[in-house]
């Protein structure tokens, strides 16, 4: 995979985390639903944030 889709992937998956965390604010009536979407969010932004770290041309953690 290029650094180009890396870097779009990456963009996505920090941007719907983002978008999950600030609509479950909006309604925090659910607990389950929250957490859930929470834990969701996070690994989102979690797994974007790495693979975005992982750019370059040997592949390594920046």
């Amino acid at each position: 995979m290029n650094d180009t889709a890396k870097i779009g992937i990456a963009a996505v998956l920090l941007a719907v985390g983002a978008a999950m965390l600030v609509w479950a604010s909006l309604d925090p009536s659910g607990t389950t639903t929250l957490l859930a979407v929470a834990a969701v969010a996070t690994t989102l932004l979690a797994a974007g944030s790495l693979l975005m770290g992982s750019t370059g041309t040997d592949g390594r953690m920046v």
